[in-house]
């Protein structure tokens, strides 16, 4: 079959994603496709010759392959010819679709969405009535990262430095707001306490991408890491900031590590390729139940998931949950037995060989469906709905901030993103032993609402007035207490407060506490300082009619 694949120079600076269309066309090419690329003068040439490139590869494709390219889908309609188009959709769907909104009529029925997590195609089929989706993981090179004896991964622990004892938790990914390595850095305040020979290492270069959907914007994410890191007073020596490093040598960090750790709140995290990649190199690892995290970590077989909740100010990662899958799998020498197991699953589940009849099979189901009826694509009515609310505009109110409505569709648009563990407690009624955690920091501000501490989600939470009395108490006592019991709460701290059984539910929702199951062998609740308490960011508010911004 001749395969004519879309360029991806625009994306030439992502890492990412030249490792997954490096991968799927060397698939291709084992599978006997003959792979039909744009001459390399397609980048530079005007947008006419780029149209007479397109229909080139068009005409001599019988399917062409690739991301969202709205020039392809113009072009298709003029050829006279039907070109079946297998289109990755790259975590534009939890995203919200903003390129498909003037240009998916263009996709047909026959066409394959692809998506690269069960949270995408679920995402995809919320948006379109009459899409054709396929679910496809991608692959780990699996002659590259490979696990090693533990004799040589001793030996090189101490060639890079590490101490023999130590534990290394690695963090490997781009730094930008929504990965969310300020939660880990939490998360490791707490932990270093528990496990004194921990050490935290951080790979990956800065990004300043902004979070526009809420309208956040950073200023120095690295510079932001760092001081929380002392702000949290985590000692220097306990945590290191290497910035981008090389495959060879993010492959040796893989090796060595203990266990990779991904506190990742990342809105287009369709995959995560280096879990695999971690996986592949015999690693466990911890990280949220969010996105392409939900597949490719294993829970209790590969490590662990961590529970992610939509709440009405927004995502919420249950770092209490974090500190002790670490604590259990660090102390408990699970890493050395779960090796073996993370190997095998990532040869099983992300090999060439596995990658290779997943893609094989959306070929020929995309050429059978090209022979029958080819509809356009359908918005649905939320699809329809949520463009209509929550699309960007610059100069108008970020899209999830335009009132409720637009808040709960994103939380509509969001929740197959997101998932609990095994550890999180069951909704519902609320038990004596069931634990409360303290969701992020709160500020109580001059109106009487609660401002949080988080800068991917810094929004005010307004108090019911019947909640007002108990809601502030329980702040108040969470501030140096941020872990408690329901029963030690209620009996110790809200005894006063008649209602408090019913304001805790009410803060649950709104993203002020998270709650867990107790479990056997859990991290003692009074091992939390108040760190986690403690507001560590600054926040500034400028309103979406200004007209410059001034930083001083």
């Amino acid at each position: 079959m001749k395969v004519g694949f879309i360029s991806h120079s625009t994306f030439s600076s992502q890492d990412s994603l030249n490792t997954i269309f490096g991968g799927v066309v060397e698939v291709l090419r084992r599978l006997g496709h003959e792979v039909i690329f744009y001459p390399p003068d397609f980048s530079v040439a005007s947008r006419e010759r780029k149209r007479e490139l397109v229909k080139e590869v068009l005409l001599g494709s019988d399917v062409v392959l690739g991301a969202i390219d709205d020039m392809v889908l113009q072009v298709r309609e003029g050829i006279g010819r039907y070109v079946p188009y297998v289109c990755f959709l790259n975590g534009s769907m939890s995203r919200g679709a903003p390129n498909l909104i003037t240009i998916h009529h263009l996709f047909k029925t026959s066409d394959v969405l692809v998506g690269n997590c069960t949270g995408d195609v679920e995402i995809t089929n919320k948006f379109f009535n009459n899409a054709f989706t396929r679910l496809l993981p991608f692959t780990v090179d699996e002659d590259f990262y490979r696990p090693l004896d533990e004799a040589s991964r001793l030996a090189l622990k101490t060639k890079l430095g590490f101490g023999a004892e130590e534990k290394i938790l690695l963090y490997s990914g781009r730094l930008t707001l929504e990965k969310n390595v300020h939660t880990l850095l939490r998360v490791f305040s707490v932990l270093r306490s528990l496990v004194p020979e921990s050490r935290l290492v951080i790979v990956g270069a800065e990004y300043n991408d902004p979070f526009p959907e809420f309208g956040i914007f950073t200023v120095g994410i690295a510079r932001t890491l760092e001081r929380t890191a002392g702000r949290l007073g985590i000692p220097e020596d306990r945590v290191s900031f290497l910035g981008r490093r090389s495959l060879e040598d993010l492959r040796g960090l893989y090796q060595v590590a203990d266990v990779l750790v991904n506190m990742t709140l990342h809105h287009d995290e369709n995959f995560g390729l280096s879990q695999i990649e971690a996986l592949a190199c015999g690693t466990p690892v911890v990280g949220t139940n969010w996105g392409g995290l939900k597949d490719t970590i294993m829970d209790g077989e590969t490590g662990y998931k961590v529970s992610t909740v939509v709440t009405k100010s927004g995502v919420k990662v249950n770092w209490w949950e974090a500190v002790n899958r670490l604590v259990s799998l660090l102390r408990g020498g699970e890493p050395r037995k779960l090796r073996e197991r993370c190997y095998a699953v990532a040869m099983d589940r992300y090999s060439l060989a596995s990658n290779c009849q997943i893609l094989e099979s959306i070929l020929a189901d995309c050429r059978r469906a090209a022979d029958g009826p080819r509809e356009p694509l359908k918005a649905s009515v939320f699809a329809r709905q949520y463009w209509g609310l929550c699309t960007l505009q610059w100069g108008e109110p970020p899209p999830y901030r335009r009132g409720p409505r637009s808040e709960e569709m994103y939380r509509e648009l969001i929740t197959p993103f997101t998932g609990t563990s095994p550890a999180s407690a069951p909704e519902g009624r609320l038990e004596n032993l069931h634990i409360l955690s303290l969701a992020t920091p709160v500020r109580l501000t001059e109106r009487g609402t609660f401002a949080l501490d988080d800068p991917i989600f810094p929004l005010e939470v307004a108090v019911p007035d019947q909640y007002r009395d108990a809601a502030g108490a329980t702040i108040e006592v969470m501030k140096e207490e941020p872990v408690v019991t329901v029963g030690r709460l209620v009996r110790t701290h809200l005894r006063e407060h008649a209602n408090a059984l019913d304001a805790l539910p009410w803060m649950l929702d709104a993203g002020l506490l998270l709650r867990s199951r107790p479990e056997p062998d859990a991290v003692s609740l009074r091992s939390v300082g108040a760190q986690m308490g403690l507001p560590l960011f600054s926040i500034q508010n400028v309103s979406h009619t200004a007209d410059a911004i001034v930083i001083r």
